[in-house]
């Protein structure tokens, strides 16, 4: 059925093939329906064999992951990997961890090594899957609130939307995934929460991925304002990923204890803007990838700081 689809679409596929750009086509959700109806008859008719349930299980883990990836890349609506409440709040459908916990727990038990050239393993993937699908459901006062961009975004990443930095969906370790991209430019973005509040912390989380261009800033500076005209910087926070690093990593930039009362919310970088002197594309014009940008009236925001794990 797959093979029919594919070759009906006059899609090609190759081996870094990857499942959201063809939802359009041969992954469309019919197809993927179809598809999952007829692993569901047939793991029932070979269940409990030990030679043939097993091979239906390998067959099965390429729609699982396609049904995965959408999911997480749609976050929102009947195939996106979470529910929202009025109050802008997100849960994870329970439908979504269920086939995570059956994927992961199915690639480890036919020895499947890695998912793909980063040598993601099938644990790993589990992790970095759950530690999105998680922290996404964590609420925070600039939730939903307006941002205004000095500059704007690419619009080839969440189309260039200033909004996504503060939609609640925290971004997965994939710039496909979630995060704003500028190109060759400083980010300055500007969050009015509507009314004063106390702020306690602040956090905006980057990526970085030097085999796509994509570099840490240096730094990232954080003000705030009563009026949105009188701004006082109430911390300057220096990356601490080596800009060497191979592999996608995300460091939270966080000032704590803040300490202050304010309405509007300012984050700005300093960042390379060229790849540096070392780097394979010297010269040319480099990426930065932020998400969410969160303000906490107490309680202090998780600190992040992780390697490979993403695609």
């Amino acid at each position: 059925a797959a093979h029919d689809a594919l070759a009906a679409s006059g899609e090609g596929l190759g081996i870094y093939s990857y499942p959201v750009p063809s939802e359009d086509g041969f992954l469309s959700a019919a197809n993927l329906d179809h598809y999952e109806e007829l692993f569901a008859q047939a793991e029932k008719a070979v269940a409990g064999d030990p030679v043939f349930e097993p091979r239906v299980w390998a067959a099965h883990l390429p729609v699982q992951f396609a049904l995965l990836e959408q999911a997480k890349m749609k976050a929102l609506g009947a195939r996106g990997c979470f529910t929202q409440a009025a109050s802008g709040a997100l849960t994870v459908r329970p439908e979504v961890a269920d086939r995570l916990d059956v994927f992961v727990r199915r690639c480890q038990e036919l020895g499947v090594p890695a998912l793909w050239e980063y040598g993601t393993s099938p644990r790993e993937y589990g992790d970095w899957t759950n530690h999105f699908l998680r922290r996404s459901e964590k609420t925070h006062l600039a939730q939903g609130r307006p941002v205004q961009l000095a500059a704007p975004a690419s619009d080839k990443y969440n189309g260039g939307r200033a909004e996504s930095l503060t939609d609640g969906i925290r971004a997965w370790n994939d710039y496909h995934f979630h995060w704003l991209g500028f190109e060759g430019q400083e980010m300055a973005a500007t969050i009015d929460l509507g009314a004063v509040h106390a702020i306690e912390d602040i956090g905006v989380d980057f990526l970085q991925d030097i085999n796509s261009w994509v570099f840490m800033p240096r730094s990232v500076r954080f003000l705030v304002s009563a009026d949105g005209r009188d701004f006082q910087e109430v911390g300057r926070v220096a990356a601490r990923t080596d800009p060497h690093l191979w592999g996608p990593q995300v460091e939270t930039f966080q000032v704590e204890q803040a300490s202050t009362r304010a309405r509007f919310i300012r984050v700005e970088t300093d960042s390379y803007r060229q790849c540096p002197t070392w780097h394979k594309g010297s010269g040319g014009p480099a990426w930065i990838f932020a998400d969410e940008i969160r303000v906490n009236d107490g309680g202090g925001l998780e600190m992040e700081s992780h390697g490979p794990g993403g695609r």
